[in-house]
């Protein structure tokens, strides 16, 4: 995120962050140890910057797991299920966003991401290593290979999907030519 920002390139916006116990937003902490203060913290974060939807999201999770997204309208029965491992773990927590309407037609129950990865080199000049578009599918909320999505290399010539998505091994390693769901 950083790294895009600096380019001036859209990024979700970054409400706040917790380490366990400790909560960090608007350049404040606080600190939340049970399940109703933290219930209070969050009606307050969605208060502040009249917002619906909040994306939480573990820094120590991988594969998609830890991810969350937080409706203000079932904010208590939410946090009652995964409160706990919250208070426990370390996440940061982001604006939701809208996808673009024509990456909804192909499929609007997750925000299908790009992955581009890139090393920097000696002289601190990056370079592009590769890009993906991921893809839910199935009803998932989450594009995550390992959670059932699939991804469609993107050919760094021309900025376009190539013609054929694959699944993770793990996961059958199909192969696609269209999206399954649409």
């Amino acid at each position: 995120a950083l790294i895009c920002e600096r380019n001036q390139l859209s990024v979700p916006k970054l409400i706040g962050y917790n380490s366990a116990g400790n909560f960090y937003w608007n350049k404040i902490k606080i600190t939340v140890q049970s399940n109703s203060e933290l219930v209070a913290f969050f009606h307050t974060v969605f208060s502040k910057f009249n917002i619906s939807k909040i994306f939480i999201k573990s820094i120590e999770g991988k594969g998609g797991s830890g991810i969350y997204l937080l409706y203000k309208n079932n904010l208590e029965q939410q946090l009652n299920s995964i409160g706990p491992s919250i208070l426990i773990g370390t996440h940061i927590f982001q604006e939701y966003i809208e996808q673009h309407s024509d990456i909804n037609k192909i499929y609007d129950k997750s925000i299908n991401s790009l992955r581009i990865d890139v090393c920097t080199d000696e002289n601190d000049i990056p370079h592009l290593l590769g890009s993906v578009m991921r893809f839910g599918q199935g009803g998932n909320q989450i594009d995550n290979r390992s959670k059932g999505g699939f991804c469609v290399s993107i050919d760094d010539r021309t900025g376009r999907l190539m013609k054929k998505g694959f699944t993770q091994m793990a996961k059958g390693g199909v192969e696609y030519y269209k999206h399954p769901d649409s």
